[in-house]
């Protein structure tokens, strides 16, 4: 295990954070800040505990309960793709996010090996999409888990800064989820100016050509 995800793992984070995003939208709107890292947390606390390589994703405890720095980098992702925006503390999906989320959800779902993944973000959806920011929290706090290296406690009573989950490496997982590398190139290439770019250069080139390698996609 490890507390930091790949590039690659990073773009998977925000490919998966869509499809959790589309769950739990009332007329577009995510939630807030505090929902969107609870629900995020309790999608991850769920596959980390049955060993399942979906999210890849730290969550430490904080002042507020578990707390991943690495979703506001997946926000922040999705905000340069266009596909999510904010106003004031609350998360949005915007009519391109919502469009591309139903595509590649659609597509993610209907592969069998997914399904113990799609169960998982259906549950926290139908659970807690209507749920109050506050209501989320609440059960977060008052669940029971071990967190690394230490024992079973109860997260309202957690010391701050024990890590709860970490991203797992592919031999410790049971399953890992199967997303389209083509989905995730052209989220990554709709995110970065630069990767962008390089598009437009590996289309000129492939008029001469030389394609765009696996490695160029994801510097």
């Amino acid at each position: 295990m490890r507390q930091n995800p790949t590039p690659e793992e990073r773009v998977k984070n925000a490919a998966l954070f869509l499809c959790l995003a589309e769950q739990l939208a009332q007329d577009g709107v995510i939630g807030d800040r505090l929902k969107v890292q609870k629900c995020t947390f309790l999608v991850t606390l769920d596959q980390f505990e049955k060993r399942l390589k979906g999210f890849n994703l730290t969550f430490f405890r904080y002042k507020m309960g578990p707390l991943s720095r690495q979703v506001y980098d997946i926000v922040d992702m999705l905000k340069a793709a266009g596909l999510v925006d904010s106003r004031g503390t609350r998360y949005y999906l915007t009519e391109q996010g919502l469009s591309f989320a139903l595509q590649f959800c659609a597509e993610l779902w209907a592969d069998p090996q997914n399904k113990p993944f799609h169960e998982q973000f259906v549950a926290v959806g139908n659970q807690f999409g209507t749920m109050s920011s506050s209501g989320v929290k609440d059960y977060v706090y008052s669940l029971t888990v071990t967190p690394i290296g230490g024992q079973e406690q109860a997260i309202r009573d957690m010391p701050e800064g024990l890590d709860i989950t970490q991203v797992l490496d592919p031999d410790e997982a049971t399953r890992e989820i199967v997303i389209p590398q083509g989905w995730l190139e052209t989220l990554a290439i709709m995110a970065s100016p630069e990767s962008r770019r390089g598009l437009e250069q590996a289309e000129r080139e492939l008029a001469a050509g030389k394609t765009l390698s696996h490695a160029e996609v994801w510097v």
